[in-house]
């Protein structure tokens, strides 16, 4: 007689599922096969599952799985139990393709269950609001990283504040750039450079050379397209006398 499935078969299948991003068959052994067999899931292979979805990009269905499997830990069934490093697998994923729907509602499920998000949780779901174009999202996720006591870095700071850019949020961009030093983060071209074009994009070229000359004191480069935003920034304010002045990428004024 053929030896039943055991849970370490299954997960070295799983496992090999994520690795090539087969996504459906790795859902489908979680969902349906393990159970046929009265293989009970654990957390390795749901977490090979998701990390599947993840590396497919298939982020919606990442985010089902995982709540069907609170919805099944709620109702006792012996499902694995959630932690950080699953939900913020999906989040990840989420945040890959923009999904800030997901991305946020499993930040509240996190709360709700009573699961500390951290610093991954908090990123993965901003980079989401960010590539969705969810700024005051990206503005409230970064709060509620605040309240939580999770140390903001420029990583969260640049997702907020490029959000704030696409938006077309200038003030808000600006106040988050104005949050660096507070919160003892040094200002980096990924958060600098989106707000050098939010006020670019306004037309305010004052603040934008501003910026610009501001960040350039630090020794840093601010990159051609910064240059070329606070050249348009000077062309719509007819400041063609400031424009003069800017510096050649990687330069220093004479």
């Amino acid at each position: 007689a053929m030896a039943s499935p055991s849970i370490a078969s299954f997960g070295s299948i799983l496992n090999a599922c994520a690795r090539d991003a087969r996504w459906a068959h790795a859902v489908w052994l979680l969902s349906e096969a393990m159970p046929s067999t009265s293989v009970e899931p654990d957390a390795f292979a749901l977490g090979a599952a998701l990390n599947a979805c993840a590396r497919g990009s298939a982020a919606a269905r990442a985010l089902g799985v995982l709540q069907e499997a609170a919805a099944a830990g709620a109702e006792g069934s012996g499902k694995p139990e959630l932690n950080a490093v699953i939900f913020n697998t999906v989040i990840h994923s989420c945040g890959k393709v923009g999904y800030w729907e997901g991305a946020t509602h499993l930040l509240e499920e996190m709360r709700r269950l009573e699961v500390a998000a951290n610093v991954i949780s908090f990123t993965a779901a901003l980079t989401a609001c960010k590539r969705g174009g969810r700024w005051q999202h990206a503005v409230d996720v970064l709060e509620q990283m605040a309240d939580a006591e999770v140390a903001l870095d420029r990583v969260a700071f640049g997702a907020a504040i490029s959000a704030c850019e696409k938006g077309r949020q200038w003030q808000w961009a600006l106040g988050l750039l104005g949050r660096l030093p507070g919160s003892r983060v040094e200002p980096h071209s990924s958060s600098v450079v989106p707000a050098i074009a939010a006020c670019a994009a306004a037309g305010l070229w004052e603040h934008t050379l501003k910026l610009l000359r501001d960040f350039q004191a630090t020794s840093a480069d601010p990159g051609q397209l910064s240059l070329n935003a606070a050249l348009g920034a000077c062309q719509s304010g007819l400041a063609w006398a400031q424009a003069l002045w800017l510096p050649p990428p990687g330069g220093t004024e004479g």
